[in-house]
């Protein structure tokens, strides 16, 4: 048998059927609604009642009566209920020694399924504009991302995670130069990419009083001037004055920006951001900087490639004339375009600057290794973890980098059509698997109750705001149920892991593709569908795991001898245990091919249910028999291990007391 044990409960039950009838591919398996009607239903004979002409439950008899469990280890029975419905029973006994069998052999590799093919996946995620502090809109990308590489790699694939640093944007620029308008002086309490942030803010405060003060202008001018009108038509002067000044000052600038003058300023930004990566638990293994792909030749190199389609031209007349145009009709798998999203798409304006779209389809290109120009790379920096971290770097070693498979770029739902364009082109320019390859991880925005959150506006909550309030407030509940038994460093190390664990949890719980209200309260809280749920259900498995050797037990060898334990009449929670220990690979291969960590989160918000459910009405320690208490110490140290794996991939901490 294979280390997916439900699967091969399914795949017998399947075997079962097939040796009767050929079934049909719409004939479905699937677990019913409760266990008294099965732990799998077949619908077969519902499919097969048309062709056949004959009602469903008759042919569901016929078929049960032929099917012979005893050829299977892992089936009990098999019973038409309903009007045709043939459900299978497990063989708990059996079942439940190959489930805990597999989960103690995998151990830390359980629900990985041996790749048929190991892939080398490029997951890009945070690429944040090194201009202001984070927020939580940007802590939702950036866990997101990491959990997708986590999940590949405990699938048994390799992993490189690229952050993308645009350094050469208006974003970068109008930062840089609020530094050199405001001229403030950084202030040690404050994190640099706050303090920076602030300024950011403060100069689009500036900009954003353009049209406005216009208007109001030109109100005031369609009538005589005098006296206090006068005035004010002169204060709206001298602001749009300054609004010049200012804009004037930032394209002058961008051109410095541009060749690579303020790196090290960007830098010293970047550098506070990735603190806040870090705080949250993720790492990187390559920061790929905009300017170096620019420099390096690799856009100019991609583009070259790109005119020589058919459907890559530079326009002659109309409103594109001059553009380098790609023509996607003939390969669009995109959706239906919008007004906006044309089909006929400007790569290269007419004044030689390269579109959003341009720039990233010379990204990808070399994302998987298209292009024959590459850049130079260096160490950045050694991060928390003990993992290095790479960069770009004109002034770095030079080396080729590796063909990747599968690339996967977490980027907002707004710019769905954007990497449908970026995608599309790997088609026009006849690379087709990579088109294939090509994945976006679309997710919703983040909201307020008062809207949706704004970096220029200042407008949001900064992820590590929100981080630290989670921190304070599991704080405060520690201290209030701990203050008298632990030391006040081991309450401020729970404290962090609390926090940052209900944080991450946060913004993986729910569909990718989902809107999500950000309302503090949520994060803030430590019962329900939370991390803290999870984390105080595994301290339940390692409190009993320790009360166990106190009391001279062997956890070793029960643990050892697992699958040969007396698992005989197994209690009902016993065996919603077991069932949904044994579903976890397939969680695991749902939630990757999906790219879904939601999928994993409701199944571990089940599995810390049904463990209370275990440990309120099944004594473990206390059993009426010694056989008994082993067994149940037993799906004790299974269940730990599930949540253990599942915690490594979502990045929570584990806790031995709460």
């Amino acid at each position: 048998m294979s280390a997916d044990p439900f699967q091969d409960f399914f795949q017998a039950c399947q075997d079962l059927l097939s040796a009767q009838v050929e079934v049909p591919p719409e004939a479905a398996l699937t677990v019913p609604p409760r266990r008294e009607f099965g732990d799998l239903s077949s619908n077969v004979a519902f499919v097969l009642a048309k062709p056949l002409r004959r009602a469903p439950r008759q042919i569901a008899q016929e078929l049960v009566a032929k099917i012979d469990p005893s050829t299977s280890p892992l089936v009990a029975k098999a019973e038409v209920a309903g009007a045709g419905y043939i459900n299978f029973y497990m063989d708990y006994e059996a079942f439940a020694a190959h489930a805990l069998e597999t989960i103690r052999a995998e151990g830390a590799a359980y629900g990985t399924s041996e790749p048929e093919k190991r892939l080398r996946v490029l997951v890009e995620h945070t690429s944040v504009n090194p201009n202001k502090e984070w927020h939580i809109g940007h802590a939702r990308n950036c866990v997101l991302g990491d959990v997708i590489a986590r999940l590949y790699r405990h699938a048994g694939h390799e992993v490189e995670v690229q952050n993308y640093i645009d350094d050469t944007g208006k974003q970068a620029t109008d930062s840089l130069y609020a530094l050199r308008y405001f001229q403030p002086e950084p202030q040690p309490e404050t994190k640099y990419d706050h303090f920076v942030g602030e300024h950011y803010v403060r100069l689009h405060r500036i900009l954003g009083r353009e049209e406005d003060a216009r208007a109001e202008l030109k109100a005031l001018e369609g009538q005589p001037l005098e006296g206090e009108d006068a005035a004010k038509a002169e204060v709206l002067r001298a602001e749009l004055a300054q609004i010049a000044e200012v804009k004037a000052g930032i394209v002058e600038l961008m051109h410095h920006v541009e060749h690579g003058e303020y790196v090290q300023d960007i830098c010293r930004v970047l550098d506070a951001q990735l603190q806040t990566a870090w705080s949250l638990g993720a790492s990187y293994d390559l920061l790929s900087w905009e300017g170096d792909i620019v420099r390096s030749g690799l856009f100019q190199e991609a583009m070259d490639k790109i005119k020589g389609s058919p459907y890559v031209y530079v326009a002659e007349s109309g409103p594109k004339a001059g553009c380098l145009v790609m023509n996607m009709t003939d390969f669009w798998e995109g959706g239906k375009a919008t007004e906006d999203d044309v089909l006929e798409k400007v790569l290269v304006r007419s004044n030689g600057i390269p579109t959003y779209e341009g720039k990233d389809i010379a990204y990808q290109m070399w994302k998987f290794g298209l292009l024959e120009n590459d850049v130079r790379f260096r160490l950045y920096t050694v991060q928390p973890d003990g993992r290095e971290l790479r960069t770009t770097w004109r002034e770095g070693e030079a080396r080729r980098r590796p063909k990747v498979d599968v690339v996967i770029n977490v980027i907002g739902a707004p710019q769905s059509y954007a990497q449908a364009v970026v995608y599309t082109a790997m088609r026009v320019t006849g690379h087709e698997e990579e088109y294939r390859n090509s994945r976006h991880l679309a997710y919703g925005m983040v909201y307020l109750p008062s809207g949706s959150m704004s970096g220029r506006k200042g407008i949001g909550i900064s992820a590590d705001e929100v981080l630290q309030s989670t921190v304070d407030e599991a704080y405060e509940r520690v201290k209030a149920k701990r203050a008298a038994e632990l030391p006040e460093d081991e309450m401020r190390r729970i404290a962090e892991a609390v926090g940052r664990s209900a944080v991450r949890y946060f913004m993986v719980q729910f569909n990718p593709s989902k809107d999500v209200l950000f309302e503090i309260d949520q994060v803030l809280s430590l019962d329900g569908n939370t991390s803290s749920y999870l984390q105080y259900a595994n301290v339940r498995t390692e409190s009993l795991m320790r009360k166990a050797a106190d009391e001279g037990l062997d956890m070793a060898a029960i643990w050892q001898e697992a699958g040969s334990l007396q698992l005989s009449e197994l209690a009902d929670e016993e065996k919603d245990l077991v069932s949904a220990l044994a579903r976890y690979p397939g969680v695991i291969a749902r939630a990757l091919a999906a790219l879904a960590p939601n999928i994993l989160t409701d199944y571990a918000f089940e599995l810390a249910g049904l463990f209370t459910q275990f440990y309120h009405k099944c004594a473990v320690l206390k059993a009426e028999t010694p056989e008994l208490v082993r067994r149940r110490l037993a799906l004790s140290r299974a269940t730990n291990q599930v949540f253990m794996n599942t915690f490594g991939i979502l990045g929570l901490d584990k806790l031995d007391v709460m």
